[in-house]
């Protein structure tokens, strides 16, 4: 009898031994498993969010909205420049147009240089920033000039 209880309760322990066992890497599979889709899902809400946010326009869709929104249809081109070029730019001997355009900007800011057209008297070149008048900055005319420059300055010399 003590051989048969024996032998019962060797198997009885194995058999516990291996459910245990089971229970562990089973248990530790479910941890595994959540801690992958808790990162699946980190993942997810930070590619969302981020998504959400608008994203600052470049410097090409400001100047062309700078452009649009304050000279209207006149506006042919448009091109980004930062103040400090807008307020250095030269031609001719010497000649700087808007040495203090728009003032209480800084100069690393961006405003959109804009060609306009005055029909059969030629172009005009306004440097343009939100919450200011145009500055004038150039203007061509003559046989040169019978199709809207280029955006940005025109080297005059």
């Amino acid at each position: 009898m003590d051989d048969l209880r024996n032998s019962s309760l060797c198997c009885s322990r194995r058999r516990w031994h291996h459910i245990v066992l089971i229970v562990r890497y089973r248990g530790a599979a479910f941890v595994v498993a959540g801690l992958i889709a808790l990162a699946a899902l980190g993942a997810t809400l930070a590619a969302v969010e981020s998504a959400g946010r608008p994203r600052p326009p470049s410097p090409t869709a400001t100047a062309r909205a700078l452009c649009h929104d304050i000279l209207g249809a006149r506006a042919l081109n448009s091109e980004p420049e930062k103040l400090i070029t807008v307020r250095q730019f030269t031609y001719g001997p010497g000649s700087r147009p808007a040495p203090n355009a728009f003032p209480g900007l800084d100069t690393s800011q961006v405003v959109g240089v804009c060609w306009t057209a005055k029909p059969s008297t030629g172009y005009e070149l306004y440097a343009v920033a939100s919450g200011y008048k145009p500055v004038r900055i150039e203007g061509v005319t003559g046989v040169g000039f019978t199709s809207t420059p280029l955006p940005g300055f025109v080297d005059i010399p």
